[in-house]
């Protein structure tokens, strides 16, 4: 019985790892992944497995997520491996983010945040039409949001915390309507809360703390229903104001934290670096 089970196991192993033998990698997805591992230092990262190894498909490289798909029209079939997924979170990337990686159409999954990765967002990646989740938090990224963004339409979630982008941001993703969540805390971001903000009703977190807005923060925020309870962040930035009383009552109820005595001076604090020396929570309370 015992050997049974372990004929079995080898089995179904077998049939594992060999998911993709039937499959070609794409030589051009297989020189863009290259291009990633040489630009990031590759030889330093804290996992690496299979990394630029030929004879082992780009799929069972630490990291890399795949499916496969059947070329139309060809005979013998032919099945190709497609990168889905790049999962490389705090791994000590170094360097900067080729644009090869616009190369990988089938990309959905971009998580590279608790690196060291420096430079700018290359505007190439946003040609990625099927891309759900960007994550480039805690690096050492800088410049600006490219306007190419918008072209994300399927993007669902983007994390851009402790980074030191510049620009403004808001005005080009307020009409990604599938975005749920954004986090886009301690960076230099610039510019005004959009009204139509309205559009991504399908918001789940929005945390613009710690960045350089100023303005109004309109009433068309309470059209965004399905925010979370502490999901919601706009502290320390330079000077927001709500538009009316409703837009204060509806920060409330998403920060019920801040209508406690015992976190005021926690919501007092400032970044020092805007023209206003209270955080906005309190200047919303206060006026």
């Amino acid at each position: 019985m015992k050997v049974f089970k372990v004929l079995l196991l080898g089995i179904i192993l077998a049939q594992v790892l060999n998911a993709y033998s039937s499959s070609e990698d794409d030589p051009i997805q297989r020189q863009a992944l290259i291009a990633l591992y040489d630009n990031t230092g590759g030889n330093q990262w804290k996992k690496r497995s299979y990394w630029k190894n030929s004879s082992v498909s780009y799929c069972h490289w630490y990291g890399v997520k795949c499916k496969t798909i059947t070329i139309p029209n060809t005979s013998p079939q032919v099945n190709r491996n497609i990168v889905t997924e790049l999962l490389l979170r705090e791994n000590n990337l170094k360097g900067s983010i080729p644009e090869e990686l616009s190369t990988l159409s089938g990309l959905e999954v971009i998580q590279f945040g608790g690196n060291n990765l420096a430079g700018s967002i290359p505007k190439e990646i946003c040609s990625l039409a099927n891309l759900e989740k960007l994550d480039l938090d805690r690096n050492n990224l800088e410049g600006t949001i490219p306007n190419e963004i918008v072209n994300l339409e399927n993007l669902e979630i983007i994390y851009l915390n402790e980074n030191k982008f510049t620009g403004t941001i808001l005005d080009k993703i307020v009409n990604l309507t599938n975005l749920k969540k954004i986090w886009i805390r301690k960076n230099h971001f610039t510019g005004s809360i959009p009204r139509e903000i309205k559009n991504l009703e399908n918001l789940i977190t929005l945390g613009i703390s710690y960045n350089h807005f100023i303005g109004i923060i309109p009433k068309e925020i309470i059209d965004l229903e399905n925010l979370g309870i502490n999901e919601l962040g706009l502290n320390n930035n330079c000077s927001l104001k709500a538009e009316n009383d409703d837009v204060i009552e509806f920060i409330n109820s998403k920060q019920p934290l801040y209508q406690n005595p015992k976190y005021y001076k926690y919501v007092l604090h400032t970044n020092g670096k805007c023209m206003t020396n209270m955080s906005p929570i309190y200047y919303l309370l206060m006026n």
